[in-house]
Formats: structure tokens, sequence, C-alpha cells
């Protein structure tokens, strides 16, 4: 009985470990699947996490994993959630991160393993200031991709941008277009 005892606490622990979101957020808003931006337009992206407990870590990335656009940014702003066990990827150390998760980005992670024993954190906006800029007109899929060992890797959020041109070059388009078919 005791045995069992041990090792309903030892898979409870293991599944709290667990239990972490990330989730993209545009502007501080969470939940945003889809939103459009002009080209060479800027988006100010974030992760969002819910709780994290002594013992949760977690790698993540933020990809363009489709699309015109790039993710700049690493100056972003470890909030005061977890200040002693969030981390950014510095930018001297980008390109092998990209090499690990296959896509170039910003990356970060969350380790609370070496805090205190009875660390909690709130949910709330763990990263910010990451920088997507727009290409040329189009969709763009950026992906949240996290990992726990190195060598899985789950899409656990993904947003994408339509990049519209401005609406001064869709009228001249159509002006064009009109010009054209009245010389005919």
């Amino acid at each position: 009985m005791k045995k069992l005892l041990v090792l309903a606490v030892i898979l409870s622990v293991t599944a709290m470990a667990n239990a972490m979101v990330l989730s993209i957020a545009v502007g501080g808003d969470t939940g945003v699947s889809e939103i459009t931006v002009l080209p060479s337009g800027e988006l100010v992206l974030a992760v969002h996490a819910d709780v994290f407990n002594q013992g949760d870590g977690i790698t993540w990335g933020l990809v363009v994993y489709s699309g015109d656009g790039t993710i700049i940014g690493t100056s972003g702003i470890v909030t005061a959630l977890a200040p002693n066990a969030s981390f950014l990827a510095p930018e001297e150390e980008l390109l092998d991160w990209a090499n690990m998760f296959g896509y170039s980005g910003v990356y970060g992670g969350v380790d609370t393993f070496e805090v205190s024993p009875v660390y909690t954190t709130v949910g709330g906006l763990y990263f910010d200031e990451i920088v997507f800029q727009a290409g040329s007109s189009g969709t763009v899929t950026v992906q949240l991709i996290e990992t726990l060992d190195f060598e899985t890797y789950d899409v656990v959020d993904s947003l994408s941008i339509i990049i519209i041109p401005e609406p001064a070059t869709i009228a001249l388009l159509c002006l064009g277009g009109l010009l054209i078919r009245k010389k005919k």
C-alpha cells in the first residue's frame, strides 16, 4: 500500500510539472488567431503562460513557420512573474537555437528547477517586446513551439498574419485599371 501511495505522488507531481500552457499574445491580448498588418509593418508579440510551479521547465521558440516575415527582438522583457527562472536566448546564440528547432526566430524558456522549493508564479505575460516585421503581401504563419527534452517539439499556438497592401496602393491599382479600360 505504501508503494502505491508513493507511486501516486510521483505521478501527480510529474503531471503537474507538465501542466503549464504557453500562448502567443498580440499587443497583450491572448487568444488572437488572425490579424492583419500592412507591408513592412510591425506587430509586438509576447509569450503568455499560465501558472508555473517548482519543478516546471519548458523551452520555447516563436518562429515564422511560413510566409514573408521575420521575428526579432532578443531584448524582450522577461517579466517580474518569474525573474529568477525565465530567460531569453542571447542574440549570439540564435543560430544555434534555430538549428535545434529548425526555424529562425526568438527563443526562451522557464526553468524553475533551481528556484526555491515553494516557488509558484501567477499566469500572465512572461516575455514581451518580440517584434514581427512583415514582408510583402500574403499570409504569414507564426508558431509558438515548445519542447521539454529537445527531442520532441509541439506547436502550442499559431497566429496567421495577413499582410495587405496599403489602401493608397489598392486605389492606384484600381485607377490604373480604369484608365487602361477607358483607352480600349
